[in-house]
């Protein structure tokens, strides 16, 4: 039977903010201690650090070969640390990660009854995609997009350039809905695939009048 005092390769100040988030939650917030094996073993790590106290962390697993969506599997933080915005910026720094892999989503189960956790989520900008009872399945996409600069229109030497660059013709770009409905996109993906996209265009001033932005 395993307890706190037997995963050594955890950082006690991790383990304490864990035991003391275990009572105060009733014993739901990990579900038992071979969940929190596969954590330590399998999941990747990050801390929040004041000096030598950890006031955060949070274990998260962005390794799909699929490179589908990230997912945040348990964020915690030390009572004392509560209000400073730690935790939000944790997310935040799964969220960099994950865009950096090119990951299109980040994902997280939260217990419906864990009104402030669903709430930070909400703030960071997850939304709900799956109702399971008593927990709900959120999601935060990451789609980016690359479109013209100030709806720039190529002047007949540019459309030349253009016309060899082999970009998308007007019936292949991809029009946008909401806020932005009335863009063309040249590109539409991750971030990372928008970046691979405007970095093919070898021409400088040509690539200059792209630019790249957030689907939100």
């Amino acid at each position: 039977m395993l307890s706190l005092s037997d995963f050594s390769n955890i950082s006690q100040s991790v383990l304490n903010i864990i035991k003391k988030e275990q009572e105060a939650q009733n014993n739901n917030f990990i579900p038992n201690f071979d969940y929190l094996k596969k954590l330590s073993e399998q999941a990747e790590l990050i801390v929040h650090q004041n000096g030598n106290s950890v006031l955060g962390f949070v274990y998260f697993y962005c390794n799909s070969e699929k490179k589908d969506f990230s997912y945040i599997t348990l964020i915690g933080t030390s009572s004392e640390a509560r209000g400073q915005g730690i935790a939000y910026g944790l997310v935040n720094q799964v969220f960099f990660i994950t865009q950096q892999r090119g990951f299109k989503e980040c994902r997280l189960e939260v217990r419906k009854e864990n009104i402030n956790a669903f709430n930070l989520y909400k703030k960071t900008g997850f939304e709900v995609i799956e109702d399971r009872g008593d927990k709900y399945l959120m999601s935060k996409s990451f789609r980016y997009a690359v479109k013209l600069k100030d709806d720039h229109k190529f002047n007949a030497i540019e459309v030349e350039v253009v016309r060899d660059l082999e970009l998308p013709t007007p019936e292949e770009r991809w029009p946008l809905v909401g806020e932005n409905s009335n863009v063309e996109v040249y590109c539409l993906g991750t971030k990372k695939e928008c970046e691979v996209f405007l970095a093919k265009i070898e021409n400088d001033y040509i690539r200059e009048q792209f630019e790249m932005f957030l689907i939100l």
